[in-house]
């Protein structure tokens, strides 16, 4: 039985994807208040009885989430302190209960120290147990997550002097797979201005070719990886530019103007890793979200540093995360 855990802001749009990819669900699919639960029995006639189902709005889904039954806020605890400790919990509709749960909860153990903080895949660590309670009686609880920090934020490396906030995002991106890119590589992005991104890949000790009709911040046009070229990022093609291995996109546009313009980078190019931020202008467009995810070794993640925007990640050559 799968739990699928949002946030406030776009629970109408994780709602809208259950309803989407399991149609045959929607009547059994019940409110957790910051998520939703789907009954085990409603997936055996389906795909994702054999595949396990995720969702691209959820925070994290959680894959084996089983119910518990209790008698009181003491036996709860009593019950998930047998099974593990450091759980986290999602409040949703029953903040008071939870959080006396909660109380009672024997903390998780002492991590062990952080790596160096240059190497930003070192951060992340293993996803703790969720609970989230249903009602008086009932809570859901699992292990198996989507997302390696569960509904935490990840251990983000605090950098007040990027450009932009938008770095945390793609810090958190390379957190999840455990793996980011090298120095000797090469990037394109566009839409970079105000250089939040291309200051973090710089910082890598990348060299980037940033395009956008903005500028950058000043202090960047003089950092010797960062080649800055004012103008519409949408012209520049494969062809245009020496052979890029990474292509990064927080670009403010249209999801399927994206989908048309990665095209050629896609399969004209040598290019082999792809970031993209898909900004949503109201409803997203399921059937393009299912494009990408079409496109072999992509996932589509709702990063903890998203807000009403996806990102798309897709490799060539290298494995990503199962979820």
């Amino acid at each position: 039985m799968p739990a699928f855990f949002g946030k406030a802001e776009t629970l109408f749009e994780l709602k809208a994807e259950l309803e989407h990819r399991f149609p045959d669900c929607g009547d059994q699919l019940q409110d957790l208040g910051h998520g939703f639960y789907l009954p085990g029995t409603c997936l055996e006639n389906t795909t994702a009885a054999a595949t396990p189902p995720t969702a691209w709005w959820a925070l994290d889904s959680l894959i084996d989430a089983r119910i518990l039954e209790y008698s009181s806020i003491k036996d709860a605890a009593r019950q998930l302190n047998q099974l593990e400790r450091g759980w986290q919990n999602w409040s949703g509709l029953h903040y008071g209960r939870s959080e006396l749960i909660k109380s009672h909860l024997k903390p998780a153990r002492t991590a062990a120290a952080g790596q160096p903080a240059d190497d930003l895949t070192k951060h992340a660590e293993p996803g703790r147990p969720v609970f989230a309670v249903l009602d008086h009686q009932q809570l859901v609880y699992g292990r198996r997550h989507s997302n390696p920090f569960g509904i935490d934020a990840p251990l983000a490396e605090d950098l007040p002097e990027a450009p932009s906030r938008a770095v945390y995002k793609l810090q958190e991106v390379f957190q999840r797979l455990q793996w980011q890119p090298t120095p000797d590589q090469k990037a394109l992005e566009i839409g970079a201005s105000p250089g939040g991104w291309t200051w973090f890949l710089a910082r890598l000790d990348m060299q980037v070719d940033a395009w956008d009709r903005s500028p950058l911040r000043k202090d960047l046009l003089h950092m010797p990886a960062i080649r800055f070229r004012q103008g519409d990022a949408f012209k520049v093609q494969p062809g245009d530019i020496h052979p890029v291995e990474w292509f990064f996109s927080d670009l403010i546009c249209e999801p399927e103007r994206l989908w048309r313009y990665l095209q050629p980078w896609l399969y004209d190019s040598d290019c082999q890793h792809f970031v993209c931020t898909l900004k949503m202008k109201g409803q997203s467009d399921l059937r393009l979200l299912e494009r990408f995810q079409s496109i072999p070794n992509s996932r589509i993640w709702n990063l903890y540093y998203n807000k009403h925007e996806l990102t798309w990640i897709h490799s060539k050559t290298r494995p990503l995360p199962e979820f």
